[in-house]
């Protein structure tokens, strides 16, 4: 028995046939969303969701943190561990929960990610450390001045 090859079983985007896709669409960059200054993939919550598959995690992890911020009884503890291997999605879920703390807008598709009650329609404060672009000479500093 022959399975089928990723190409039988979905049609790539136009930019991956066509080989014009950026080495930088691959690359999540949480403070670049923060910032404004993300590619439009990442950038733009209607496009990041649709190029995006509600894994069980990844429902898990919008779930429980949107409860939590919209007084949710069914909230999960106010502090738990992102915990996966290097390319397991951490950045790539903290991109989701920023769209998603900023009330999804724009994305069609919400419900496959969050109950939609849960989404917030106030505006939420995000605050993010980025360790990737956190300079730690500076962060020295900060440690002996306190």
């Amino acid at each position: 028995m022959n399975l089928p090859t990723v190409f039988d079983c979905c049609v790539p985007r136009g930019d991956v046939l066509t080989g014009t896709i950026a080495e930088a669409d691959f690359t999540a960059d949480l403070a670049k969303v923060i910032r404004g200054v993300a590619s439009d993939d990442y950038q733009k919550p209607d496009r990041f969701f649709a190029n995006t598959f509600p894994t069980q995690g990844l429902k898990n992890l919008l779930g429980n943190v949107l409860a939590r911020l919209t007084g949710n009884p069914t909230a999960a503890a106010a502090i738990f561990r992102l915990d996966t291997r290097y390319g397991g999605g951490k950045t790539h879920g903290l991109i989701a929960l920023t769209h998603a703390a900023n009330g999804m807008k724009g994305v069609a598709n919400v419900a496959e990610f969050v109950d939609p009650q849960i989404v917030p329609n106030a505006k939420i404060r995000i605050a993010a450390f980025d360790g990737e672009n956190a300079d730690p000479e500076v962060m020295l500093r900060l440690g002996k001045a306190s």
